[in-house]
Formats: structure tokens, sequence, C-alpha cells
């Protein structure tokens, strides 16, 4: 597929984690997965291309039941493909409100787009997880329609269990506890200290780097699979501040699963009950909450992440 064909698109932020819209036609130009690889590489470059944390490929539909439904797939900056992403569905919730497809007071289904160009490739493994994949459930507006906070259904938890593991050297923190290893859709390893609240960015880099790679190999023999790695801290207020460091994307602004798998990693050390209604986590874009279980009729449990999305602006490239 040639780059310089004209590609319209949009793109939208969630608390500072950013996405390109582009309609699902454009993957019908791919022939293989290593062309949407390079398309992502290329046009979430933030020197050389429009500049994003992802791309998000959508497609509308509509069922028997007349009820809307959307199909999308996402990118991450370096080709990779999450199984999902919380900021890049509140974006979506903002974006089917702005074209005038949801009102934002009805349960919307999302599910997955399978594009040709992924068939016999490892990272499909993501299309066998139930379908949809995620619900948006509601959204309060502006008039303009240019700014949402907009309530998704991630599902729920599917393991969590603590990573135990003696002192070790190469640890340069001091951990609270053990990791939580939690599996959502994606895997989460969330770690918890309050050396954090002193990291740079480029620590919190070195420190992801770290648990992706070192840590899994040589501390826990790749017991737990390659991540998003959550660095949690507590604040004097009682509130929680955390920094991910993606696969895929690197460190970013706001990752919302990964504010699911740190609420529940709370739950799991006992620092937070079960039932409490609502937790807010403090990410360098802005500020999340995540719901404990609730059940949404016809969609079984869910766990709620709430939060901003903005439109940025279109264009075509």
């Amino acid at each position: 597929m040639s780059f310089h064909e004209n590609i319209t698109f949009e793109k939208y932020h969630g608390a500072g984690n950013d996405f390109i819209f582009i309609a699902h036609d454009v993957l019908s130009s791919f022939s293989n997965l290593e062309d949407l690889k390079n398309f992502a590489f290329r046009f979430c470059n933030r020197n050389t291309g429009i500049g994003a944390d992802g791309i998000v490929f959508y497609k509308f539909l509509s069922n028997t039941n007349s009820l809307n439904k959307i199909e999308i797939l996402i990118i991450n900056s370096d080709g990779s493909i999450p199984e999902t992403c919380g900021n890049a569905l509140r974006c979506l919730g903002l974006k089917l409100i702005k074209d005038e497809i949801w009102n934002g007071n009805i349960l919307f289904p999302v599910n997955y787009i399978y594009p040709t160009c992924l068939e016999n490739f490892s990272e499909v493994k993501f299309l066998q997880l139930t379908q949809p994949f995620a619900i948006l459930k509601s959204a309060q507006f502006s008039n303009s329609n240019k700014v949402a906070n907009v309530q998704v259904g991630m599902g729920k938890e599917q393991i969590v269990t603590e990573t135990k593991f003696t002192k070790n050297n190469s640890i340069q923190i001091a951990l609270e506890a053990d990791p939580i290893f939690v599996q959502l859709a994606n895997p989460h390893w969330v770690f918890l200290s309050q050396d954090f609240d002193k990291f740079s960015n480029k620590e919190f880099v070195q420190f992801g780097e770290f648990a992706q790679n070192s840590l899994r190999e040589n501390v826990v023999n790749y017991s737990v699979p390659k991540a998003n790695i959550g660095m949690l801290w507590q604040k004097p207020n009682n509130e929680y501040s955390l920094v991910v460091y993606e696969r895929g994307a690197g460190l970013t602004q706001c990752c919302g699963s990964g504010g699911v798998a740190a609420r529940i990693a709370l739950e799991k050390l006992g620092k937070i009950e079960k039932n409490t209604e609502l937790v807010s986590l403090k990410m360098p874009g802005g500020l999340i909450q995540i719901s404990s279980q609730m059940s949404i009729p016809q969609f079984s449990e869910q766990r709620l992440l709430i939060g901003p999305a903005e439109f940025v602006y279109n264009g075509t490239i």
C-alpha cells in the first residue's frame, strides 16, 4: 500500500493517551501483518507522522434487533495488537456521540474487526475472546460534542495472583508487597512502592523495561507473560497515583485497563474494600475512576472505567 494515498482521519485523546481513528476500508489495502505494522509505525510517529499512541480502525454495523454496534481494531504505535484499550474505548464513545450514532444513554456493545491480513498469525489470539469485548455504558458530553466523560464496561478479571519472589539485588526499589498479576482481556503486572513518587520519566521507562524483560526472565522465570507494567503509589491524601509502561506504546499519559488492574491489585492486597463503589487514580494525563464489580444486564459482571475523552482535530494525509 502507498503511504501517499489520501486517508481521512480523526484524532482523539483520553487523559492524554491519544489515538488516530480511521475507517475500516483501509484495512483491505494490507496484504499481510507486516504492511499493517509499518502503517501504524509511520502514522503514529510523532516526528514524521500524525503522532499517537495507537490507531483505531472502525466499522459501523446494525444487528437484527436494530441495535447499533461497532467493530474496531486497535493497533499500538509499534504495530503490535493489544487485546483491549480503555482509553481508546472512551475516545470511541465520544466519536459515536459526535457522529450522532450514540446518545450516551443506552448500552452500546463493541466487537473486534476480523481483518484478513491477520489470518494465521499468533497475534490474533484475542479473536477467540468473548464478543462483545467491551460495552459503552453511558456518557456525559458538552454541547459541542468535543469533550465527554465516558463509562466503559471493561469485562472482569480472569486471573489475580501475587507474584512471590525473594529479595533480589536487581530490584532497586522498596516494594510494599509482592507484585500482583492481573489478567483482564490484556495482562497487567502491578507494583506498589512509595519510591515511585520520586521517579522521573526516565526512571519509569527504565523500571518498565526492566520488569517486562530481565525481571520476568531472571527472577520469576517467565511465570508472568509480557505485560503492561503498573507503577502504583499512595499519596498523602489517601489517593493513589499510577504510571503505566505499556506493551507496544511505552510510557503513556494514561492507561485505562491499567487503572482497572491497579484497583484490582489494591483489593487483592487489602488496601481498599472490594465493595468500595469507585476508586480514583491520578495518572500523568488526568484522573480516572474504576468501579467495583457490577452486573450490567445482558453483559454479566463488569468493571467500569470512567474518565474523559476529547476530540483533537481531523484531517487527510
